[in-house]
């Protein structure tokens, strides 16, 4: 077994599930394979940057290009004990940072400041009210639907949740970034209480998005699903409100929202969303860290309308749509079939993780290297 940096004490036995050595093949291999690969990102707001790999010897080796902002983000697959270091593009021995590879992670090397807006409040509010109509809108054109209510709450499987947490744990402090706004959107009030998101490894969600693959189909009662997104990790500041909407229609069939983690919070920050079985009245749902909220996303209107009473709501969002079916939303529930309860079947009821006390998650923030490579036997 090997267990991550980072992994919370609480959930030890889980995430010792999830790199445990299966007794087939070589060990060497399985250790390459599940405890020695690393995935490293690199991302920056300000001027372009070269990501070098530290050779045993100190000398900077294989250079990388690093532009800016979210679609510049380098990705480099290593091994423990790996360095790094950042320099100016147009100057090798102007360092900007230095990284030694011990857990997936994304670094940010300069984050750019919040995104600002000119205009008044008074817009913003008349710009709500027409999305808000164009919203409702939206959600009565789609014609199929699976459930009856269009939502449902179920726990996250804990191993599966220990990793979500072990990656959120040992990247907080240093990966967040203000996402990217249309300076026209107002489904978010990012002009008032901008969120940031904390960007994934590819490796790390593409396994994530596979694991909650089936989850989703069983919601539904069975039907084939394929990927489509799975952003990073967001975090919401106190403030944060989400106009009711829903979402894009040719990729998000079903959908699902995991808890992550929340902070100081003063008050619950519970989803509005509609219910399919009371004519699409607005229901009031509350998670807790380690559970995930099922809908049917491109039909059930959805939001935060309630400003947040807290430091921090956080949280990952994963979606799906019927096989190789961009056009599902268009065609009505087959004849005969019963829309599927399941409240009436499913034998969860609302027991929250606990991760104990934060400081017994044992691991590192951040990562302050020496100024050469680390030696493996030092790690």
């Amino acid at each position: 077994v090997c267990l991550s940096i980072g992994a919370p004490a609480a959930l030890l036995g889980a995430a010792a599930d999830l790199r445990r050595w299966s007794g087939e093949g070589p060990v060497e291999a399985w250790y390459l394979a599940d405890c020695d690969s690393i995935e490293l990102g690199f991302i920056t707001y300000g001027a372009p940057a070269t990501v070098w790999w530290l050779a045993p010897d100190g000398s900077k080796q294989q250079p990388r290009p690093l532009r800016p902002r979210e679609e510049g983000t380098l990705w480099v697959s290593s091994r423990l004990g790996h360095a790094f270091v950042v320099t100016a593009a147009d100057d090798r021995e102007k360092e900007l940072g230095r990284f030694v590879a011990v857990h997936d992670a994304i670094h940010v090397l300069e984050k750019g400041g919040p995104p600002t807006s000119r205009t008044p409040a008074s817009e913003w509010a008349k710009r709500e009210r027409r999305l808000s109509e164009h919203e409702r809108s939206r959600a009565r054109n789609v014609k199929r639907t699976w459930t009856r209510r269009g939502f449902d709450k179920a726990p996250l499987p804990a191993d599966l949740f220990a990793d979500m947490a072990t990656y959120w744990y040992n990247n907080k402090a240093t990966c967040l970034a203000f996402e990217e706004w249309d300076s026209t959107s107002a489904h978010v009030n990012w002009w008032a209480a901008p969120p940031e998101m904390c960007y994934l490894p590819f490796g790390l969600k593409n396994k994530w998005h596979d694991r909650l693959l089936p989850m989703v189909e069983a919601w539904i009662g069975g039907s084939a699903l394929e990927r489509t997104d799975l952003y990073g990790i967001r975090s919401y500041p106190r403030g944060a409100t989400l106009l009711p909407h829903v979402d894009r229609e040719s990729t998000h069939a079903a959908s699902l929202i995991v808890n992550i983690a929340q902070y100081a919070m003063d008050a619950p920050w519970p989803l509005q969303i509609a219910d399919l079985d009371d004519d699409d009245a607005m229901t009031n749902v509350t998670m807790a860290p380690g559970e995930i909220l099922f809908y049917e996303s491109a039909r059930c209107l959805h939001g935060r309308t309630a400003p947040l009473e807290g430091g921090a709501f956080v949280s990952l969002f994963a979606h799906y749509r019927p096989k190789r079916d961009p056009t599902w939303y268009k065609r009505p529930n087959p004849p005969g079939e019963s829309p599927l309860d399941w409240a009436a079947h499913a034998d969860y009821v609302a027991h929250p993780y606990s991760l104990g006390d934060p400081s017994e998650q044992r691991g590192v923030a951040e990562v302050v290297p020496p100024t050469r490579p680390y030696d493996r036997d030092e790690l």
